[in-house]
């Protein structure tokens, strides 16, 4: 990615995310970025355009921190937790970027379709598959991996738009532990 292109990029996601995208012009984050309004217009055809590569921008991002947390790793428990936590410290290392998706992708109808679909291949897919390995391997009970990872992501993404929309805390720490205990441990005691 081009210097240039990645300091729009970076611009347009705080200002998206602190003003939101129906109050930010491009020629604010033209000024922002210290770029002529034309030059966002080389890389990007309108501000629809903008949003759309900032989406796949973060979806390839997240997606590769996860796969690079993994890549070493062969025990599907161990995969798993790791991506638990490289999810939820992205999100809490890049906060900005997720309030922009937590508020404008998901409220964005046009494109909020495609946009989830395009979450899926490029990170559900990755969850199913680990998923898949620990049931084969026996590490995990015989469950649908496509249901799990689906229930996985949701509950993370949950977690997110709670601690960034309701709280302005985010116990990172807390947020993994409970996370873990949930997904591997159950929330029942052992007496029920």
């Amino acid at each position: 990615m081009e210097a240039k292109n990645k300091q729009i990029i970076d611009v347009a996601i705080e200002m998206f995310s602190n003003k939101g995208f129906q109050q930010t012009t491009v020629q604010e984050i033209a000024e922002a970025a210290g770029v002529g309004k034309g030059t966002i217009y080389r890389f990007f055809e309108s501000k629809e355009d903008l949003v759309s590569s900032l989406v796949e921008f973060a979806i390839d991002d997240v997606a590769g921190a996860i796969r690079e947390a993994i890549r070493k790793l062969s025990d599907p428990v161990e995969k798993l937790r790791t991506i638990i936590a490289t999810e939820v410290d992205y999100y809490d290392q890049h906060r900005n970027l997720a309030k922009f998706l937590v508020r404008e992708v998901l409220g964005y109808r046009s494109t909020f379709e495609a946009h989830v679909k395009q979450i899926w291949a490029k990170r559900g897919t990755l969850v199913e598959e680990v998923i898949r390995d620990g049931v084969a391997s026996g590490a995990f009970k015989t469950i649908d991996p496509q249901t799990a990872a689906a229930s996985l992501e949701g509950m993370i993404l949950a977690t997110v738009i709670y601690w960034f929309m309701i709280s302005d805390a985010y116990p990172r720490q807390r947020i993994r532990a409970d996370i873990f205990t949930m997904v591997f441990d159950g929330v029942l005691t052992k007496n029920q």
